[in-house]
């Protein structure tokens, strides 16, 4: 996963950020399984910025055709290049619960809940934060599709 974001007038901020991941997945006709280890590096302007690494597990159930169940633990721990932000260095857990619902088979509907927790080394800038998410996904043909969700948390 190559991302990031480019200034024209203001180079010194261009954040770039590369992914790697790679990992297992079992799957059966209703159940299925992942483990993804996963290493990151974030560049600011010219600058290494900060790396990571961490690990995501991820199960899901389909108890009928139309109704499919899952669940996400994802774990990072992140370390700052300049020791001027080793404060913030430390680690990410999110855990996500959805349930998703086949209405029909272009139209998805979907609803989550989940917690976001950052422990870093300065105990005051770590945080938790619970959150609700519900969206639809639609699909108009082979080509297009869209998807619209609110999040609050």
């Amino acid at each position: 996963d190559v991302s990031g974001v480019a200034y024209r007038r203001m180079d010194d901020y261009d954040d770039r950020s590369l992914t790697l991941r790679g990992g297992y997945k079992h799957q059966d006709f209703n159940a299925w399984f992942a483990a993804t280890p996963q290493v990151g590096r974030a560049w600011l302007g010219d600058q290494p910025y900060s790396r990571n690494y961490g690990l995501s597990l991820e199960y899901g159930y389909q108890p009928t055709p139309s109704w499919q169940l899952m669940a996400s633990w994802l774990w990072l721990k992140r370390r700052y290049d300049d020791p001027a932000y080793a404060a913030y260095d430390g680690h990410l857990d999110i855990l996500s619960l959805t349930a998703l619902r086949v209405v029909s088979p272009s139209l998805l509907v979907f609803g989550s809940l989940g917690l976001q927790r950052e422990s870093v080394a300065a105990g005051e800038y770590s945080y938790r934060s619970p959150w609700v998410q519900v969206g639809a996904v639609k699909t108009f043909g082979k080509t297009l599709g869209a998807r619209l969700s609110g999040r609050d948390g």
